[in-house]
């Protein structure tokens, strides 16, 4: 694969052949129609995978090694071939099975290069079927007259890729980690479009997309605590943590709207509950939740952050001490701080246990201060509350009434009595 080769110069000597079908592209292009373009029948040799794709993106730290090049093309086909099976193996057998039995149905889209910017699954379905069957595979594509190497066409390609992978009509299954990198790529690091073109193309709200971002930002934060690789984003996939991750930074974000060394130190005090949860299991949403209304929100909160300073310490010793590359590499240091993390657990559940106790009690209190001001209302009405009058009652609904507020007296005396007890 070199950077001169071009699919089209191929479709003029002959050498790929259309297929006869007329795509319909999903939004607008200038130049570009069902007119003017083909699908056509590529072989499998001629194509690479995207590397600017979100997916893959988010995979990163594990090719890092094997960047496309004219000497190692098919070692970087086969690195992406690998993650894209060990992302979904499932997805990828029925696409294969689907490919096997019925051919390929949905035609993918290529750049004139060979990089392949739609129908990654497809492409890697089809590379598996010609190893299996030593039988030569085509994969059925658009090929679109751009090259990523000019940069005034990758907004219109990434355009193109947005409505074909997230558009209304064509919607895929994207996962929030690849989502969110592609959000960073494209408007961070390559900065193709301004974040509310990346909204509008992908058909989402700023808001969202903004939020995507910011996770990001939190992620490589995280993967810097633990000693890993910032860009090694698939290892949030692996742990399966990206909702969390979101979570820890809406709520970090509603306390500490200016940011600032204290919401730092919550972020390393909210990352260390985030360990202590993936050692010991359990009901996630519940555990974060409990953190944060039980010890962050609390009046305790400085307390707590006192009694767990020497354990959180050594802990980011510990992990400072080794590079973390995998979930069992992370996993294993988790491991390793067990005790540290068993006194810290002690500490929060103290803490949202006295909170709660704390909350009970002044729930409590103010239920009595409520029937309190009733009662009070009464008086001040000489029985009566709001607009109603006599008149509107009969003698049997009175001597109800009169009833019941003849129990509230006894009631109230023996609980003055048992208050007077405890005193």
């Amino acid at each position: 694969m070199i950077d001169e080769f071009s699919l089209l110069d191929k479709v003029n000597t002959g050498d790929i052949k259309p297929t006869g079908a007329k795509p319909k592209l999903p939004l607008k292009l200038d130049g570009l129609d069902s007119e003017n373009l083909n699908v056509y029948r590529i072989p499998l040799d001629m194509l690479y995978y995207n590397d600017a794709n979100g997916r893959i993106r988010s995979a990163r730290a594990h090719f890092e090694n094997a960047a496309r090049s004219v000497d190692d093309g098919d070692e970087y086909n086969a690195i992406v071939e690998r993650l894209i099976e060990d992302s979904d193996s499932a997805k990828l057998k029925k696409t294969k099975k689907d490919i096997q039995e019925k051919g390929q149905l949905i035609f993918g889209y290529v750049l004139d290069d060979g990089r392949v910017i739609d129908g990654n699954r497809r492409f890697t379905a089809l590379r598996q079927l010609q190893r299996e069957t030593d039988q030569q595979q085509y994969f059925e594509a658009v090929i679109l007259p751009v090259t990523f190497n000019d940069k005034a066409n990758r907004e219109l390609i990434k355009r193109l890729e947005l409505a074909l992978q997230m558009g209304i009509e064509n919607k895929v299954d994207y996962d929030a980690v690849d989502a969110a990198v592609d959000v960073w790529q494209t408007v961070k690091i390559d900065q193709i479009m301004l974040l509310g073109d990346y909204a509008k193309n992908a058909g989402k709200t700023v808001k969202a997309v903004e939020s995507s971002l910011n996770v990001v930002y939190l992620m490589q934060d995280f993967l810097n605590h633990i000693n890993a690789d910032e860009h090694n984003f698939q290892l949030i996939k692996d742990l399966k943590i990206y909702r969390l991750l979101e979570e820890i930074g809406e709520k970090l974000k509603k306390r500490y709207p200016k940011s600032g060394p204290d919401m730092e130190y919550s972020k390393q005090l909210a990352f260390t509950q985030l360990h202590s949860m993936i050692l010991t299991g359990g009901d996630r949403v519940r555990y974060m939740r409990d953190y944060f209304e039980g010890v962050v929100d609390s009046e305790s909160y400085s307390d707590f952050k006192e009694e767990v300073d020497d354990y959180v310490e050594e802990l980011q010793d510990a992990f400072d001490d080794k590079k973390v590359t995998s979930a069992a590499d992370y996993r294993a240091t988790l491991e390793e701080l067990t005790p540290q993390f068993r006194k810290i657990q002690k500490i929060k559940n103290d803490t949202v246990n006295s909170t709660k106790r704390s909350k009970d009690a002044e729930e409590f209190i103010e239920s009595l201060r409520q029937i309190n001001k009733a009662l009070a209302d009464l008086n001040a009405g000489h029985g009566l509350t709001g607009k109603l009058r006599w008149n509107q009652f009969d003698r049997t609904e009175i001597l109800t009434i009169r009833g019941y507020m003849s129990q509230i007296v006894k009631d109230a005396e023996t609980l003055v009595d048992i208050y007077n007890d405890e005193l």
